[in-house]
């Protein structure tokens, strides 16, 4: 199994037993393979089965370049596992191009909801891997985790005070 790893920056985001991994940055970091720019990823059409963008997304001027791209190097039923913060944190962070809410990722698939971009994935899932709350409402942040778990939807990024991480993976259907 070959892994794109996108913004791999100094510390690689995952290990997947027996895979291979290409990891890509647009610094050189001690991990990083290949300087590249996620908007134009120099690769060959049908070579990954596997794309990891681990709070990268919300830092490109064009994200929808990114999916089309990744659809591209992607092999057919190849995923992209996509992790980009929301709420407070996503919002104050000047680095930060664009704010994503439990939505936003609908607009990169094929989605009959949107009229997004219409790029040919499926999301095979999507979940909050955590959720606070900022000082000096931390000691509430067990109750938003259980809500957000229980009940996940549009709600959280709209919370005041509240942070958390969006994770959500596509799958590569069609070869238009």
């Amino acid at each position: 199994m070959l892994i794109l790893d996108v913004g791999c920056g100094k510390n690689p985001k995952m290990d997947i037993p027996n895979a291979k991994y290409v990891r890509i940055d647009i610094r050189k970091y001690p991990a990083v393979d290949a300087l590249a720019d996620a908007h134009y990823l120099p690769f060959k059409d049908n070579t990954f089965d596997g794309i990891i963008a681990s709070n990268v997304v919300e830092h490109l001027e064009k994200p929808e370049l990114f999916f089309w791209e990744a659809w591209r190097v992607l092999k057919p039923n190849g995923w992209l596992k996509v992790i980009v913060p929301i709420g407070l944190t996503a919002k104050i962070d000047p680095t930060h191009k664009h704010e994503w809410t439990w939505e936003t990722p609908l607009f990169f698939t094929k989605s009959q909801k949107y009229h997004g971009f219409n790029i040919p994935f499926e999301i095979k899932y999507r979940r909050y891997n955590d959720a606070w709350f900022v000082p000096p409402f931390s000691k509430l942040s067990p109750i938003l985790r259980f809500f957000a778990r229980r009940f996940g939807g549009l709600w959280l990024s709209a919370v005041p005070f509240a942070c958390g991480q969006l994770e959500f993976m596509l799958v590569k259907v069609g070869d238009e």
